[in-house]
């Protein structure tokens, strides 16, 4: 089982999805580096895009890898419930 990543009321997904990164996942850049998500902290106000922490111990923009954070009130009725276990609706 994997363990989604969020704070705050955002989660960590995929750009232009609602599918969930999770602690653990290799992500892989724009330059095609595969790194490990260790955590992160979503935007502090409406010019941030946040941060994703990498090992070992680089921190980036989500961008970087694709991912952003999103404020997804629903992940549980779409399907997403604090941890994530495979593919699931989008």
């Amino acid at each position: 089982m994997k363990q989604l990543i969020e704070r705050d009321g955002w989660t960590l997904v995929h750009e232009g999805t609602t599918r969930p990164a999770c602690l653990g996942d290799t992500v892989t850049d724009f330059r095609g580096d595969k790194a490990e998500l260790c955590g992160g902290h979503p935007p502090r106000h409406a010019a941030s895009t946040g941060r994703v922490y990498v090992e070992p111990g680089a921190e980036y923009f989500p961008s970087v890898f694709g991912l952003e954070w999103a404020k997804v009130p629903d992940l549980a009725r779409l399907g997403w419930v604090g941890a994530y276990q495979g593919p699931g609706p989008n």
